[in-house]
């Protein structure tokens, strides 16, 4: 049937390529399928509270001043 070695080596290269990429493919279904069945099951419970409180210093003054009260009372910062 084959004339040489190399188109049976040539012929059983691409099935193998054929089984590897059909098998990744499946794996790869099968986690979504898995993701896609906890997600639509799952259920969350957990509220979150909390303060955001930014703290910095400024030592570098420069030619664009900023209102200092502005920036003080938004942010808790020290102009030196």
């Amino acid at each position: 049937m084959f004339k040489n070695f190399l188109q049976l080596f040539k012929v059983l290269k691409l099935a193998g390529q054929i089984i590897y990429t059909s098998l990744l493919l499946m794996i790869d279904y099968l986690i979504f399928y898995i993701l896609d069945l906890i997600r639509r099951h799952g259920r969350i419970d957990a509220f979150y509270t909390g303060k955001h409180k930014l703290e910095g210093t400024i030592q570098h003054k420069s030619t664009f001043q900023l209102d200092n009260k502005q920036l003080t009372t938004l942010f808790s910062l020290k102009i030196v």
